[in-house]
């Protein structure tokens, strides 16, 4: 029996040609090959595989991969998939691997998108050979400082053009003056950040020390996000100074004065700091390797202008809507034009890869959700602009090909990997590393690439972080599906620009210990595959039964064992363990919901009708959980149809069949345990929107990236902050997670004086806890005028009577049993208002106010 996941296995579906005719059973092997799919029995699969051939045909011309498809046995078909089934083989009745799911069922995304990865890498991937040198980590990240002292011995530099002429390709591979790595976005070589700077020692003396200032006052502040944001309390001293170069090489009048640009050295400080990630990403992995590991680098070349601002102005994407005759034409051939660009990046970077040699690659690096949720709402926005036929935005429906219409912006994405899966699928004997990222996300439902892309390669690892106690840390993504392995990832010191060393936290200081630990592996022994390694790291793990939750392997990375199991690891090992037979096919929610759009009522879900007048209800504000909810609804509000979703425990699943259909999410309400969830339509355009949790780093990116906070749910320890685009809102400010007490009263009054209106609250008095647990979101430029408030007491009534008789609605209320809070404005445009105050999910209540 030989191993299931070999080298010559992994793509050896790209040399197989389709079947002129269908093979037939001939013995019990194929016969037990069938069995063993239908049940999604990996353990009989690697019995039977590969003596038998993995693209078999039944008597109706299935193969094993269809059935495990049909069937939903994610980790069946993906065993077969490495074993060299074809997911471009067609039935009889020309149906593909892919056309065997049922949509909507659970998994159905994340099986969706690895067949769809496959057909797509094994049609256009080209398998390379070895690595030359399987111990070279190529970092792929920003600049590395290839002069640092703790990297110079260990950087690999491309001597023969070093040695050659300037603008030439003298070693002839295909790269330019490519002497200390490769800018894959800009296409040509890596330049240092601050290079006139830092090529002085006073400079690099002065930025050392800069450094370590900065480090210590953000021990001292315990706080980096206070001393970025200039809090007064814990900004230290660096942002009243201004010695950094820049200052003194343009001059203070000319730069800070004149041009009001406030380069304080505290500014300057974490720009060199920023700037310093890919470096003190290479420091990990030398460190991590015993100093074993050879370092280059592939810039991903994020400087300019960001790519979602080159939708701003649409250019050919404006011409291509008015040349595309429908809506949904418009869609695939965009789509089709990202994965043509996203390939060929691909390509360069596998080529790139090759001609280093690198047997190994790390990604500190992925691509924000964000943007193609953007990219989804301008798309839009283009084609009801300047499309030929504006009216087919109504019917529009999945271009062949195109399988996630219900999320435009994951289909958009999974087009966009594919500069990521080319290079895992061409070079299956180089290991890819990556960062899980910094969002506290599930990756098994979120899906950011590439991190997700471990999950479908055996040639991929993903890599959480934990803190020095082997805690899951509080930024780190997760997923017991596609995050694979845990290391430590907080306060971890490495090397800086400017020669000196410094602490960060983040994946992006976790995966690259992984990266490092398997290069010391293979420097000692190049014979293991990059299968070998990522089964090596994972089975030697310390595994933590706290960690089962958040990773696949529920373990931290151990260098020692993983040096030790490599020494008596035989390449090509034969079979899975039961350890890992163990982790497969776990129960639990899997991927986003994907499935087609849904109309009209779908089992507790209700859709109102789109006719507005002054006179129509509409639900305007909600609150509540458990067995105690209140929904407000309005007249002479500007939602023209609206759709609700009962109180459950994961509405997210199912918000994205709207999305499509132009709906925002306007209003919600719940708590941990479920979470009622209200969208709407308006006369405008819909706009990007995204989902956080409280974690004051997201939230405060969101909001520098124009997003403003238009609804909130949550208590004590779990919270949902929706954001939206081109809100109109001014500034915003919001409470920490604490009780409605004098001290957040009289916050609130400061805030009512400097401009600010009550937007938004969610939490609830009730608990052990006497002083509860609130958000308050105030915002300046809200539209609200006067705004008077109650709380936190029982629901009411009587005020809001008089409070209504005086011309203010309620604009935003939270609660639960007799602890609530209500808010109440003035110059809302809303008119009458009724409430209803329900133990369960008012279904009826709404749907009649609807009718009215």
């Amino acid at each position: 029996m030989t191993h299931c996941i070999t080298r010559s296995a992994i793509f050896g579906s790209l040399l197989l040609f389709f079947a002129v005719s269908f093979p037939t059973l001939a013995d019990e092997g194929a016969g037990l090959l069938f069995r063993a799919a239908e049940a999604g029995d990996v353990r009989l699969l690697q019995q039977v595989l590969p003596g038998a051939d993995p693209n078999l045909r039944d008597e109706e011309s299935r193969t094993p991969l269809m059935i495990a498809a049909q069937e939903g046995h994610f980790d069946a078909a993906r065993f077969l998939l490495w074993q060299g089934a074809d997911a471009n083989i067609a039935d009889a009745d020309g149906n593909r691997a892919v056309d065997y799911l049922t949509p909507g069922d659970n998994g159905f995304a994340p099986l969706n998108l690895l067949l769809r990865t496959y057909a797509f890498v094994q049609k256009e991937a080209e398998v390379g050979e070895r690595p030359t040198r399987p111990h070279l980590v190529l970092v792929n990240d920003n600049f590395i400082d290839y002069s640092h002292p703790l990297l110079q011995d260990r950087y690999f530099v491309n001597e023969a053009e070093r040695e050659g002429e300037e603008g030439e390709d003298d070693d002839g591979n295909g790269f330019v003056d490519d002497v200390y790595g490769w800018n894959s976005t800009e296409k040509k070589p890596v330049t240092p950040p601050l290079r006139s700077l830092l090529s002085d020692e006073e400079n690099r003396e002065f930025v050392r020390d800069l450094l370590s200032r900065l480090e210590g006052e953000e021990q001292s502040s315990g706080n980096l996000l206070a001393v970025l944001l200039g809090i007064p309390a814990q900004s230290g001293t660096l942002s009243d100074l201004y010695d950094n170069p820049i200052v003194r090489d343009i001059g203070f009048v000319e730069l800070v004065v004149e041009a009001e640009l406030n380069l304080n050295d505290l500014v300057f400080a974490n720009i060199v700091r920023s700037s310093s990630h890919g470096t003190h990403v290479a420091g990990i992995v030398v460190e991590q390797s015993g100093g074993k590991a050879l370092i280059h680098t592939l810039n991903h070349g994020l400087r300019g202008t960001p790519r979602i601002n080159q939708w701003e102005n649409p250019g050919w994407i404006g011409e291509l809507a008015d040349q595309s005759e429908t809506y949904t034409d418009f869609v695939a051939s965009v789509r089709a034009g990202i994965v043509k660009d996203a390939s060929e990046r691909g390509r360069r970077a596998s080529a790139y890869l090759r001609s280093v040699g690198a047997g190994l690659v790390n990604m500190s690096y992925s691509q924000d959700r964000l943007f193609f949720m953007k990219l989804a709402a301008r798309l839009q926005e283009i084609y009801a602009d300047k499309g030929k036929d504006r009216e087919s935005m109504k019917d529009h429906a999945c271009p062949i090909g195109v399988d996630l219409c219900t999320d435009l912006a994951l289909e958009l994405a999974v087009a966009d990997a594919a500069q990521f899966a080319l290079p895992m699928a061409e070079n299956p004997d180089v290991l890819f590393v990556m960062a899980a990222g910094n969002k506290n996300e599930n990756n098994d439902s979120s899906l950011p690439s590439p991190a997700y892309l471990s999950r479908f390669f055996p040639n991929a690892i993903t890599v959480a972080s934990v803190d020095s106690f082997g805690e899951i840390s509080g930024f780190t993504n997760y997923g017991v599906r596609s995050v694979q392995i845990a290391a430590p990832g907080e306060d971890i010191k490495s090397a800086l620009l400017g020669g000196g060393t410094g602490v960060m936290n983040g994946t992006s200081q976790a995966a690259p210990a992984v990266a490092g630990v398997a290069a010391r592996i293979r420097s000692e022994h190049p014979e293991l595959t990059a299968s070998d390694l990522r089964r090596i790291i994972e089975r030697s793990a310390n595994r933590e039964s706290g960690l089962a939750e958040w990773v696949d392997a529920g373990a931290i990375l151990d260098a020692t064992a993983a040096l030790e199991l490599a020494s008596r690891w035989r390449p090509g090992r034969e079979s899975l363990s039961d350890w890992e037979l163990s982790r497969l096919g776990r129960e639990g929610e899997d991927g986003p919901g994907i499935g087609g759009p849904s109309h009209g009522e779908t089992g507790d879900v209700i859709v109102s009708g789109d006719s507005l007048t002054p006179q129509s209800w509409r639900i305007t504000a909600q609150g509540g959980f458990e067995g105690s909810w209140r929904y407000v609804m309005s007249q002479g509000s500007d939602r023209v149809q609206q759709v609700a979703f009962p109180p459950e425990e994961n509405p997210w699943n199912r918000t994205g069949d709207f999305v499509e259909e132009g709906y925002e999410l306007t209003s919600l309400a719940g708590d941990s345990g479920k979470v009622s969830v209200v969208m709407s339509k308006t006369e405008r355009p819909p706009r990007t929107q995204v989902r956080l949790g409280y974690n004051q780093t997201d939230l405060q990116a969101a909001m520098d990236d124009g997003l403003a906070i238009t609804a909130i749910s949550g208590w004590k320890d779990h919270w949902d902050f929706i954001l939206t685009e081109e809100t109109d809102y001014g500034r915003q400010r919001y409470s920490l997670p604490s009780g409605f007490d004098e001290t957040r009263k009289e916050w609130i009054a400061e805030r009512m004086a400097e401009g600010y209106r009550i937007t938004h609250v969610a939490g609830d008095e009730a608990g052990e806890d006497e002083t509860g647990s609130w958000v308050v979101v105030m915002t300046q430029d809200s539209g609200l005028e006067d705004q008077v408030y109650q709380g936190v007491g029982t629901w009411p009534e009587e005020w809001i009577k008089e409070r209504h008789g005086e011309g203010y609605r309620i604009t935003a209320t939270a609660g639960y049993e007799d602890n609530w809070v209500v808010v109440m404005s003035q110059a809302t445009g809303l008119g009458d208002q009724e409430v209803q105050h329900a133990e369960e999910f008012p279904k009826e209540w709404i749907a009649e106010q609807w009718r009215d």
